[in-house]
């Protein structure tokens, strides 16, 4: 008599990067926890209950000094004990039917996808943005949903040097599949969140154009705000945000201003 064939299911990490994240950490801890063999809590310094958050759901909590995006993924990569790797925001919350999804595809993680191998392939999740307590249609740079690479193999995909230190993206993959279901990205819900992210993400474009020889000049400090404010309020969408779309406007054109702001000092700082 034949015994049915049984199948292993592939286990798999997660990582959450965290910072102050005691106000979303526990509902986004709920969402993957049963779907993920372990979560990894990354931690850059937070001074409220983010760690008690942690132990009280058996994750494994470390510290690691923030300098960009791109550097602390990787380290939350290699810190993983699984090869597989999954990752969510703090403030990223995952849906039953993706939680549901990510469990069954746990049995056909490691099979080939036509004449691919497995561990060329990456899967993204279909996110929606939410700011100030509501659904909106864009929020720069990206529009909603948007599809980031959060589920990959890290013995072949790797964050790199080429990699934006902002909106990093691996390298090394053949394929892009999306998960099935959705994630709801819980961003910043204040003015001062706001403009405390407009102050860090400008900061780290800043450098990252200067790393790849950009130059600022007046045309575009002065053009290039312009432009974003009408691609993505009448473009993308976030006319139909209300008083919330126009701020969201605000905060692309401000982003590009500072961004060129910021380019011009660093500049002037590198020249002898």
């Amino acid at each position: 008599m034949n015994m049915p064939m049984q199948f292993t299911p592939v286990p798999i990490s997660c990582y959450i990067l965290t910072l102050n994240s005691q106000k979303h950490l526990q509902t986004v801890i709920d969402s993957v926890k049963t779907a993920v063999d372990e979560i990894v809590i990354l931690d850059s310094g937070s001074k409220d209950d983010t760690e008690k958050i942690a132990a009280a759901n058996g994750c494994r909590f470390l510290y690691r000094k923030f300098d960009n995006y791109r550097d602390q993924r990787k380290y939350g990569v290699d810190a993983c004990t699984h090869d597989w790797v999954f990752s969510l925001d703090c403030d990223e919350v995952a849906s039953p039917e993706f939680a549901q999804h990510l469990i069954s595809l746990k049995d056909t993680l490691n099979d080939t996808i036509g004449n691919l191998p497995a561990d060329e392939v990456v899967y993204v999740i279909m996110r929606d943005w939410y700011a100030f307590g509501r659904k909106v249609h864009a929020l720069f740079p990206v529009v909603s949903p948007d599809y980031p690479i959060r589920l990959f193999n890290k013995k072949k995909v790797h964050y790199t040097e080429k990699s934006n230190i902002v909106h990093e993206e691996p390298q090394g993959y053949q394929l892009k599949k999306t998960l099935q279901g959705r994630v709801h990205h819980y961003t910043f819900e204040t003015k001062a969140e706001l403009y405390k992210k407009l102050d860090a993400y400008s900061s780290f474009d800043a450098q990252m154009k200067l790393i790849k020889g950009w130059r600022s000049n007046p045309f575009k400090a002065w053009f290039s705000p312009i432009k974003y404010w009408i691609k993505f309020y009448v473009f993308y969408g976030n006319w139909k945000d209300g008083k919330t779309g126009l701020l969201l406007a605000k905060y692309g054109y401000d982003y590009k201003r500072l961004t060129y702001s910021k380019l011009k000092k660093l500049q002037s700082q590198k020249q002898p």
